[in-house]
């Protein structure tokens, strides 16, 4: 198995938040933009037309924190919310077994808070039950945040690193 497929999903804010009235909370909306990118290909597959919108109700998945499955579901369901997006997946993954491949999927947003949602938990929309999406070596996942600032940085000898490093150990 040689070479990665790429499933980009470049998350854009339309509207900051949209109050849906008593007690239902504030919702973020963005439009989806996702591509198929083969790694054998010169050339991509993304939806037509305009990009998808979806909802992410940021109060739901905060009070799902606590349930990592509810929260990776909830969180699954608003970004497959759109059935062209869930095909293009579909595709995706097809193409990339098929190929005997491994499907990278990557996350670009041009707003910081996305990035404090718990994308490592999204769940395979095309599996039964809570099947993680990004947890295996034939998934790598990568987030990027959209920066206007294009110089390079340097890390000084005597700054302080710290690193997370996530472990993980099922019982399956």
């Amino acid at each position: 198995m040689s070479g990665y497929d790429v499933f980009e999903i470049a998350l854009r804010r339309q509207f900051a938040t949209v109050d849906h009235g008593a007690g239902e909370g504030k919702r973020s909306l963005w439009s989806v933009e996702p591509r198929f990118i083969p790694a054998d290909s010169d050339t991509d597959r993304h939806l037509e037309g305009q990009p998808p919108r979806i909802e992410i109700d940021r109060d739901q998945l905060n009070q799902l924190r606590t349930d990592p499955i509810a929260y990776g579901a909830r969180l699954t369901e608003s970004l497959f919310s759109d059935p062209g997006l869930r095909d293009l997946y579909a595709e995706a993954v097809g193409a990339t077994v098929r190929a005997n491949k491994k499907l990278r999927i990557r996350l670009f947003s041009d707003a910081p808070d996305v990035q404090s949602l718990w994308w490592e938990t999204l769940q395979d929309p095309l599996a039964e039950g809570h099947q993680p999406l990004l947890f295996g070596e034939l998934t790598p996942f990568s987030r990027y945040l959209h920066s206007l600032d294009w110089r390079n940085s340097k890390a000084g000898t005597s700054q302080l690193r710290r690193a997370a490093i996530l472990i993980a150990n099922p019982s399956d």
